[in-house]
């Protein structure tokens, strides 16, 4: 007979084929996170909170897909549309950088453009 204290410091053991709920959260963590993030990507100066969104979403759903391969998650379609809508997220929001910073190169181009040709006026005024 075995003592009392050793039985109750042993782990409980799963049996084989026990039903246990799947671990789904993180499949539905990226698709959510996907989801707000690109549509966040395309809007300026708040498109950076997009892009953090899709870094996260990506990762989630790459861990969430490998959880669905390994058998503790069944949601493995929704995991990889989550870390799919992630890289959009994320290339949106690049691009959406990219574009916002061309505006400002070109505004400010023409800003200074525009400087020298009132100073150019001016001094042929001036001239006159």
């Amino acid at each position: 007979m075995s003592h009392p204290s050793e039985a109750a410091a042993e782990p409980p053991q799963l049996q084989p084929g026990a039903d246990h709920a799947p671990r789904n959260g993180l499949g539905v963590a990226a698709l959510l996170l996907g989801l707000f993030g690109a549509p966040l990507a395309l809007i300026p100066f708040i498109g950076i909170i997009g892009i953090i969104l899709g870094v996260v979403a990506l990762v989630l759903g790459l861990v969430g897909y490998d959880r669905a391969r390994d058998g503790s998650a069944t949601n493995g379609g929704m995991a990889s549309i989550g870390a799919g809508l992630g890289v959009i997220a994320i290339g949106l929001g690049v691009w959406g950088l990219i574009v916002l910073n061309e505006g400002y190169d070109n505004l400010k181009g023409t800003a200074s453009e525009r400087t020298a040709e009132q100073r150019a006026e001016s001094a042929a005024r001036v001239e006159r």
